[in-house]
């Protein structure tokens, strides 16, 4: 198998391997979020340009996922530090979710 990652999640991998018995190739982040429960609230951000975790499987997670949802689009790559703006959109979300309860 081609592995696109740096050699420090093998290196991760590996070790969690040991430890737990578990490889992080296994997960199934698309079938986990279909089994959360509706009731929960979820906030995905996306960056734009991140090239470790694809704009487009964030975008597969939230349109599988059930509950309520917003999805956020920033710019910038993976490790792009977050203008102020991002932070206070988020908070303004999460203001506006706990309202409503």
């Amino acid at each position: 198998m081609f592995c696109f990652f740096p050699c420090i999640y093998c290196c991760i991998n590996s070790s969690v391997r040991q430890k737990a018995q578990y490889n992080l190739n296994d997960i199934d982040n698309i079938r986990s979020v279909r089994r959360m429960s509706p009731q929960q609230v979820l906030i995905f951000i996306v960056a734009k340009d991140d090239d470790v975790v694809l704009p487009s499987h964030s975008e597969r997670l939230y349109k599988n996922f059930k509950g309520r949802k917003q999805l956020l689009v920033v710019e910038g790559s993976h490790v792009t530090r977050r203008r102020r703006k991002v932070f206070e959109e988020v908070m303004r979300m999460l203001d506006q979710y706990i309202l409503e309860n």
